[in-house]
C-alpha cells in the first residue's frame, strides 16, 4: 500500500527553546492539504512542500460550504466531528446531523442548524446521545435517524426523533424502531412525503430494525404518517435498508437485501408500492465488485435514478457500472451513463455513500480515490460527473482526513442551486489548487502566490539560494514546461530553469554538494545507485555509490552526502547499516566515510540544522545499542549520537531543521507524550 501521510497541516513559526528541551517541543499547526505531503524545503518564513496533494486549505473539520469551484465558501462553520447528514431548510441554510460537538465555534451536540451566510443558529440546539445518520423535512418539523435513545439529554427516542424547526425542541409524538429483543435499532435513511392524509404513509424510514417503537413488526423499512402513527405500510425487507427516493406512487429502495415482501427477489435495489409496500415488476440485477452488491444512496433527476454504493455490474457482467449507475423511471431500463468510482488502494473496495444532482453535475461521495471509466482520475471521497455523460468534472474539493489513511468515511452531500455542502469524517475540504509543489507562509499558516503546477508526485525537494530542485514522478512543471522526473524552479515565481537533465527513473530523494545534485531513485530493487548532476546545467556529475536495497533519504554538509534507507552493503562489500556517508568529489565517483551509525531499522528521513544531523525512520537503537525511537540526531563532526530524543510514537517519514525547531511527519499521534497526529 502506497504510504498515505496526511500532513494535517501548515506551519507556525517555532517558539523560543527551553533551555532543559532542545529541538523536541511540538509546536502549533493549521493548514492543511488534502493528499500526502512527502518533502518539505524551508527558507526564511516559507515553507516549500511537494508530494501528492492537489488543494491546500484550513482545517475545517467534517464539514463545508463549498462554491461552484469547489473552494470554501467564506464564512463556513468549522466543525469538531463529522457531519453525516445535511438537508436544506429552504432558506439557503441547512440542517446539520452526524457526531460532533461544535459547530461554529458553538457547542453542538450531533445536531445544528448553518443559516444561509454560514453562521450558526443560536437558537435551534437539539442534542443525542449517538449519531444522526440521516436528516429530513417535512413542514415546520426536521426528522432525525440515526443510532440514539435520548434527545434533548431526556427524552426518550427510539432512533428517531421529530424536532421543531424553528426551536429545536423535541416534539411529543415518538416513532422510533428497535431491534427484535427491544434494544437500539439504526436509522439510515429517511425521505417524506408532504400532503398526505391522517393515517396514510408521510415519512418512510429505512434502516436496520426489526419492529417499531410501539411494537409492531416492520423489518428494516416503515411508513408513519404526519403525526408519527405507525402506517401498515410493511415491504418485509430481508436486510438492511439505505437510501430511499420517492417518485410519484413508487418508493425506490436501496440496501443490502436479497427479498422484499418476505420472499419476492430483489438484490439491493427495488421499486415498492409507496402505499402497500408491494414490489413493483422492476427488477434491476446488480452483481457485486470484491463484495456486495449494496446500494448506499438513490437521487432522483426528472425520470433518471441515480445510485451509488457498492457493485460492479448491473443487468449482466457486460454492463459495468462499478460503485454508480443511473436508471430511466419510464422505462425501467439502465441508461448507457457511466461514471465509476473505486478505492485504487485495494481495488476490490470503495463504495459510493451519497449523492447530490443539481447543475447538471452530479455530486457523489464517499470511500474512494479514484473516479471514471478508466478509474485513473485522483478524487479522494467526492466528484463531480457530467449528468449527461458520466465525465469527470473539475469539481474537486479535495477533502481530506485524519484517519482512514486520508480517506473519507461517512459521507453527506447536499445542493441548493448555489452551493454544495459537503460532510463526512475529514479535517478539511475546499482548498486552493495547488498541484503537488506548494509554498506556506510560516507567520500566517497560508499558501503563498507561489504555483509551479507540477503533473504528478513531487517527492524530494533541495532549496539552494534562489533555486528550488525537485524530484519526483513528473514530467511536466508550469503545466507544460517538459522536465522528467527531477527539475529546478525559481523559488519566487516558480518558473523552470534551464537545468534539464537526463534521468531514467523516477527520482526519490535528492541533495546539493559541491555543485552537483545528487539523486537516488525511488524504486525499492536489490541495488540502487546514487548518480549526480551538474546543479547549472543538469550534465552528468560523475558521483556513483551502490546499496543493497532502497535509498530513501539524502543529505549533505560541506563535501559530505549522507545515504539513508534500508541496507545493510555499499557497493556489495562493506558493512553500513541504513545509513552511510559519502565524500563527494567532482568528477569521481566519491569515496565511503568512516562514519557508521549502525541504525537498527529503516531510515526514512534526514535534516541538517547547523552540525546537527537529524533522522527519522522506522528504528529502535542507534549505534547498536542507544535507544532511539523513529528519531535521533547525530554531530556531523564527531559522529556521536546527541541527547535529542523527541520519541514519536509511530513512524517519522518527513523531516525539516528551521532553526531552533525541526518539523517531524509520519504515521505518529504522539510526540515526547503530547498528542501530535501525523505533524
Amino acid at each position: 500500500m502506497a504510504l498515505l501521510l496526511a500532513l494535517a497541516a501548515a506551519f507556525s513559526p517555532a517558539p523560543p527553546l527551553a533551555a532543559a528541551d532542545p529541538l523536541t517541543t511540538p509546536t502549533p499547526i493549521c493548514c492543511t492539504p488534502n493528499a500526502t505531503v512527502r518533502a518539505i524545503a524551508l527558507s526564511g518564513t516559507t515553507a516549500f512542500i511537494g508530494g501528492d496533494f492537489t488543494r491546500l486549505g484550513t482545517p475545517t473539520g467534517g464539514f463545508g460550504l463549498l462554491d461552484a469551484a469547489a473552494t470554501l465558501r467564506p464564512g463556513s462553520p468549522a466543525v469538531i466531528g463529522a457531519v453525516h447528514s445535511v438537508v436544506s431548510d429552504g432558506a439557503g441554510g441547512w440542517f446539520l446531523g452526524g457526531t460532533f460537538t461544535s459547530v461554529g465555534g458553538l457547542p453542538r451536540q450531533n445536531l445544528a442548524h448553518v443559516l444561509s451566510g454560514g453562521g450558526v443558529d443560536p437558537a435551534w440546539a437539539p442534542s443525542t446521545d449517538g449519531d444522526v445518520g440521516t436528516l429530513a423535512t417535512l413542514g415546520t418539523t426536521v426528522y432525525a435517524g440515526g443510532g440514539f435513545s435520548l434527545v434533548n439529554g431526556s427524552a426518550p427516542r427510539a432512533s428517531l426523533a421529530l424536532l421543531n424547526a424553528s426551536t429545536g425542541a423535541v416534539l411529543a409524538a415518538a416513532p422510533g424502531v428497535l431491534r427484535a429483543d427491544g434494544s437500539q435499532a439504526s436509522v439510515s435513511s429517511i425521505v417524506t412525503v408532504p400532503g398526505q392524509a391522517a393515517g396514510a404513509p408521510a415519512v418512510y424510514v429505512g434502516g436496520t430494525f426489526a419492529k417499531t417503537a410501539d411494537g409492531q413488526p416492520r423489518n428494516n423499512l416503515a411508513a408513519f404518517d404526519s403525526d408519527g402513527a405507525t402506517t401498515s405500510f410493511d415491504p418485509n425487507m430481508s436486510s438492511r435498508v439505505l437510501a430511499l427516493a420517492v417518485s410519484g406512487p413508487g418508493l425506490y429502495v436501496g440496501g443490502g437485501f436479497t427479498t422484499v415482501n418476505g420472499g419476492t427477489p430483489r438484490t439491493a435495489l427495488a421499486e415498492l408500492n409507496r402505499t402497500t409496500g408491494a414490489a413493483t415488476g422492476w427488477n434491476p440485477v446488480l452483481a457485486g465488485y470484491g463484495g456486495g452488491p449494496l446500494v448506499a444512496a438513490l437521487q432522483l433527476d426528472g425520470t433518471t435514478l441515480y445510485a451509488g454504493g457498492s457493485f460492479g455490474s448491473v443487468d449482466g457482467a457486460g454492463n459495468v457500472r462499478i460503485a454508480l449507475a443511473a436508471f430511466d423511471t419510464t422505462t425501467g431500463t439502465l441508461t448507457p451513463w457511466r461514471a465509476d468510482a473505486r478505492l485504487n488502494i485495494d481495488p476490490g473496495s470503495g463504495f459510493v455513500d451519497t449523492l447530490a444532482v443539481g447543475g447538471g453535475t452530479v455530486y457523489a461521495g464517499g470511500f474512494f480515490d479514484r473516479v471514471g471509466t478508466a478509474l485513473t482520475t485522483p478524487r479522494t471521497g467526492f466528484a463531480g460527473f457530467s449528468a449527461a455523460t458520466g465525465a469527470v468534472t473539475g469539481w474537486d474539493p479535495g477533502s481530506s482526513s485524519g484517519s482512514y489513511g486520508g480517506l473519507v468515511r461517512g459521507a453527506a452531500l447536499g445542493f441548493d442551486g448555489a452551493t454544495a455542502v459537503v460532510g463526512g469524517d475529514f479535517g478539511s475540504t475546499g482548498g486552493i489548487p495547488r498541484n503537488h509543489l506548494a509554498a506556506v507562509d510560516l507567520i500566517s499558516g497560508r499558501p503563498t502566490a507561489y504555483d509551479p503546477n507540477v503533473d504528478d508526485r513531487v517527492s524530494a525537494l533541495q532549496l539552494s539560494g534562489s533555486t528550488l530542485y525537485a524530484g519526483g514522478r513528473f514530467g511536466m512543471v508550469n503545466g507544460s514546461t517538459p522536465r522528467t522526473f527531477l527539475a529546478a524552479l525559481d523559488a519566487t515565481s516558480g518558473t523552470a530553469t534551464a537545468f534539464a537533465p537526463v534521468v531514467a527513473r523516477a527520482v526519490g530523494p535528492i541533495a546539493l554538494v559541491g555543485g552537483q545534485v545528487v539523486a537516488a531513485p525511488e524504486v525499492f530493487a536489490a541495488s540502487l545507485t546514487a548518480t549526480s548532476f551538474d546543479a547549472l546545467t543538469g550534465a552528468p556529475g560523475g558521483f556513483s555509490q551502490s546499496v543493497d536495497g532502497q535509498i530513501d533519504a539524502l543529505a549533505a554538509v560541506g563535501n559530505t552526502v549522507y545515504v539513508a534507507g534500508s541496507f545493510s552493503k555499499i557497493g556489495g562489500a562493506v558493512t553500513r547499516n541504513n545509513l552511510a556517508a559519502f565524500t563527494v568529489v567532482p568528477g569521481t565517483a566519491g569515496t565511503l566515510a568512516s562514519f557508521d551509525p549502525n541504525v537498527d531499522g529503516r531510515v526514512r528521513a534526514l535534516a541538517v540544522g547547523g552540525t546537527t544531523l537529524f533522522l527519522g525512520g522506522q528504528f529502535t537503537h542507534v549505534n547498536g545499542i542507544v535507544p532511539r525511537t523513529n528519531a535521533a540526531a547525530f554531530d556531523v563532526i564527531t559522529g556521536a549520537v546527541t541527547p535529542w530524543n523527541p520519541d514519536p510514537d509511530n513512524s517519522t517519514l518527513a523531516l525539516a531543521a528551521l532553526g531552533p525547531a525541526v518539523y517531524l511527519g509520519g504515521f505518529f499521534s504522539f510526540v515526547n507524550g503530547a498528542p501530535r497526529s501525523q505533524f
